[in-house]
């Protein structure tokens, strides 16, 4: 049996901090570009606009908590509910509003979608061995659990379908909704549920992999201590050259 060389929690979490933080500057870069395209911060002012025109209008605040609004008194309440109904019969409020929250989720899907094939899939099919910026820079790689250097389809699903969308898209937009008002807390459960999996997993488990690693059977290792083959094919021959190897030193 071949024996896997963990990478070290300590490697692993610094890893995942520089290259969340390279991450974090494309996405904001892309986020830039796409607001720009997509004239996102007019339909953003319409909706600020509006805001401050009912709530002149109506002499109330929209910038207060649930809290703070469960304190005011039925008289204050009722203006609140007078200035929803008058802002709803607004066209141009209702649409720039609507503009706001589907090009948010666009604009936000689209910039870590990029940023994540460029840090989690496309350098590492450069660099090989699965290797981020940030795994390079701290001696990881990725491989298959049986040794085997890590496909580009194994890459893909852990970078893409692990990485970007159950470990990142799925709590981005429920915390986006959840602070939206579109769902509730049911939202905030989940997005903890995710995290303690992941992290429950990245502690405990046999080979510390989180759901990324899990769903395409690879494992973050230590490459310099680790042996990685490049194929099933010179796996198999190391294999029989031991096994040879062993027969030959076998006393009959």
């Amino acid at each position: 049996m071949l024996s896997i060389d963990k990478g070290s929690i300590i490697k692993r979490l610094s890893a995942f901090i520089l290259d969340m933080m390279m991450i974090l500057i494309i996405f904001t870069g892309c986020m830039l570009v796409l607001s720009k395209i997509t004239n996102y911060d007019s339909y953003s002012n319409t909706v600020t606009e509006k805001y401050e025109e009912y709530g002149n209008k109506y002499g109330i605040d929209y910038d207060i908590s649930a809290s703070e609004y469960e304190s005011l008194d039925q008289e204050t309440k009722d203006k609140y509910e007078l200035a929803s109904k008058d802002m709803a019969n607004d066209q141009e409020a209702v649409y720039a509003y609507r503009m706001t929250i589907t090009l948010g989720v666009m604009i936000i899907s689209l910039g870590l979608l990029v940023a994540y094939l460029i840090l989690n899939f496309i350098v590492p099919l450069a660099l090989g061995n699965g290797q981020s910026l940030g795994m390079k820079i701290f001696g990881l790689a990725v491989m298959k659990m049986n040794c085997v250097k890590i496909t580009p389809l194994q890459l893909f699903v852990r970078s893409i379908l692990g990485k970007y969308t159950i470990g990142t898209m799925i709590p981005v937009l429920t915390g986006f909704m959840v602070i939206n008002g579109t769902i509730g807390f049911g939202g905030i459960v989940l997005c903890v549920g995710i995290l303690l999996v992941q992290l429950t997993l990245s502690l405990f488990s046999k080979y510390r992999t989180p759901i990324p690693d899990l769903l395409a059977y690879t494992v973050v290792v230590d490459i310099s201590t680790q042996k990685i083959f490049e194929s099933e094919k010179d796996l198999l021959d190391y294999k029989t050259s031991k096994a040879k190897e062993l027969a030959d030193t076998k006393i009959y």
